[in-house]
């Protein structure tokens, strides 16, 4: 008895979700873009370190070529 039951509830719940079925996309028409295109921009700096000697002393600067800015001052290594 436990098995018919079980088995009359299976094929019940079966039954049921074809009803439910999601749209696929093909059945969907877009209008318009979901989400707006918006400019994409790097997450870190690009970055190169220049080296000059001055009053015979190394020093090191370092430009970010992303802003095209100075990002330190002479520092001396």
């Amino acid at each position: 008895m436990k098995k018919k039951l079980a088995m009359f509830l299976l094929v019940g719940v079966m039954a049921l979700s074809f009803f439910a079925v999601p749209a696929m996309a093909a059945d969907v028409i877009a209008t318009e873009p979901a989400v707006e295109v918006q400019e994409i921009a790097p997450l870190n700096e690009a970055t190169q370190t220049h080296w000059r000697i001055y009053d015979g002393r190394l020093q090191f600067r370092i430009w970010g070529v992303t802003n095209g800015v100075w990002l330190t001052p002479w520092t001396f290594a």
